[in-house]
């Protein structure tokens, strides 16, 4: 993500990009594989991206239950593989038929085919298709980031404003072609995602670019134990999620920031010598009640020690 804007690179649709792209994950012992990979192949014009993609659909297949990014995974990994399909296809007629392969994979390893038809997705409907659906993943974070920052930069307001334009693009065609296959994909992105307020989030793009700095891919740090299948392997992972600092700081930065405008007030300005003057009044009173306390605590004190007097004399006189 060498390019991408540092705000942008916490999202979670750019993060499992960039974990798709960095992938380097291997096949399993899976006897799946290899008529797949021959498949794969009879695409010639993908040819140069064989490796890159495969590595890629490794890493979403054997993707540990503990990632974030874990229940998307399938979707992601068509809107990965997708875009680099379409651009490296010179008969894009061939783009359907291509991406409808990765179907076998989810079938293999979910027992089902994705939610939605992907072989009929054409070419000029996948790029805004695309975008809506990064969007919807998106969108929670971006409220949030945009809550908390009224400023964003250039390249976080543009991808608003380009997710939106997409949205709309779709929703046009959709109103005379509401039976077509991309509408019907359109429509179940949003019944299933059901975001509120997505289309009016904005931000002014005035904040200076930040320099991105390569982080580490989200690793899933595997174990292999045999399985009941034979041939086959089951994995127990544990996956690194990187974002959590970046979550966590979402957090931490505004309570900073309400500690030191708190600790302003109290050192410099009249709030600090009323909350002073409080806490005075408030340590009067408390040691006033230790004060009584104490000298309730003293006279019982004396009362019991009379009567252990009593006591004692009282047993002496009746010694044998």
């Amino acid at each position: 993500m060498p390019n991408t804007d540092k705000d942008l690179s916490v999202l979670p649709s750019f993060r499992a990009y960039y974990n798709l792209n960095k992938s380097t994950s291997i096949e399993q012992d899976d006897n799946f594989w290899s008529p797949f990979r021959n498949i794969l192949k009879e695409t010639k014009d993908i040819s140069s991206l064989f490796d890159e993609l495969m590595k890629g659909i490794y890493y979403a297949s054997y993707m540990s239950s503990n990632n974030s990014l874990y229940k998307e995974r399938w979707n992601f990994l068509y809107f990965w593989m997708g875009e680099k399909v379409f651009q490296a296809l010179t008969d894009t007629s061939q783009f359907s038929l291509t991406m409808y392969k990765l179907n076998s994979v989810k079938e293999h390893f979910e027992k089902k085919g994705y939610d939605f038809e992907i072989y009929k997705v054409k070419s000029e409907n996948f790029k805004d298709l695309k975008n809506v659906y990064d969007y919807l993943q998106n969108v929670e974070n971006i409220k949030g980031y945009i809550y908390l920052n009224s400023s964003c930069t250039a390249k976080y307001k543009k991808y608003i404003e380009d997710a939106i334009s997409s949205y709309r693009n779709l929703e046009a065609k959709c109103l005379d072609k509401s039976s077509d296959d991309f509408c019907s994909i359109f429509h179940a992105f949003i019944t299933k995602y059901k975001k509120e307020n997505y289309l009016s989030l904005a931000c002014n793009g005035l904040k200076p670019p930040q320099e991105y700095v390569e982080r580490d891919i989200e690793v899933d740090v595997h174990f292999e134990t045999e399985s009941s299948s034979p041939g086959r392997q089951m994995n127990t992972r544990y996956s690194g999620n990187s974002s959590i600092r970046s979550n966590i700081m979402t957090f931490v930065y505004p309570l900073l920031a309400i500690f030191i405008i708190f600790f302003t007030l109290y050192k410099f300005t009249s709030l600090g010598s009323l909350l002073r003057i409080q806490l005075k009044r408030g340590k009067q009173k408390l040691k006033n009640k230790y004060e009584e306390a104490y000298i309730r605590y003293s006279d019982n004190s004396e009362i019991d020690n009379i009567y252990s007097d009593d006591i004692d004399q009282h047993i002496s006189y009746h010694s044998i």
